[in-house]
C-alpha cells in the first residue's frame, strides 16, 4: 500500500466515508473504541493489517497498517524494516520529524512509524504505519488536554 501523503494508503483515502473504506477493502471488519476518547468505533481489518479511525461524519481520519500490510513510502518498504534506517531515510525528506521513544511522526509527510523500543533497541523493526489527516495530532492533543483538566 504506497503512502500518499495527507491523501491515503493504496486504494484508501483519508475523508472516505466508513461505507466507502469497507467497500474498497471488502471485508467485513471488526471495530472497536480506539481511546476512551473517541467518538467513534474504529474499523479492525482482520487478516489484511488495516485498522481505519474516523471522525466526524463518519469519514476517515488515520489509517494504521501492521502485517501482513506492506506499506511503502516512494516506493520503499517500512514495516519490518530496522526502525534507524527507516527514521534515516525519512529524516532526509523531512528534518522536523518528531520522535519519541516509540516511534516517530513527520508533519511534513503525514505518517508516522512505531516501534515500541526505538530509543533503546533502534535496530528493532518497525511494527506499524500511520497515515493521518492533516492537524491529526493537533486534535489529538486537545483531547489530552481536555481529559486532564477533568482530572
Amino acid at each position: 500500500m504506497e503512502i500518499r501523503s495527507y491523501d491515503g494508503a493504496g486504494a484508501l483515502r483519508l475523508g472516505m466515508s466508513r461505507a466507502s473504506i469497507r467497500a474498497a477493502l471488502g471485508v467485513e471488519p471488526e471495530t472497536f473504541m480506539k481511546t476512551t476518547a473517541a467518538a467513534l468505533p474504529t474499523d479492525d481489518f482482520q487478516g489484511l493489517g488495516v485498522h481505519v479511525e474516523y471522525e466526524g461524519a463518519d469519514v476517515c481520519a488515520s489509517i494504521e497498517m501492521m502485517p501482513p500490510a506492506e506499506p511503502t513510502f516512494r516506493g520503499v518498504a517500512l514495516i519490518g524494516r530496522p526502525y534507524r534506517e527507516v527514521r534515516d531515510q525519512i529524516l532526509a525528506l523531512d528534518p522536523g520529524l518528531s520522535e519519541d521513544g516509540a516511534g516517530f511522526t513527520s508533519d511534513a509527510l503525514g505518517f508516522g512509524v512505531y516501534a515500541p523500543s526505538a530509543r533503546k533497541e533502534p535496530d528493532e523493526p518497525v511494527e506499524s504505519v500511520i497515515v493521518f489527516r492533516r492537524n491529526y495530532y493537533d486534535q489529538v492533543a486537545g483531547l489530552v488536554e481536555k481529559l486532564k483538566g477533568g482530572l
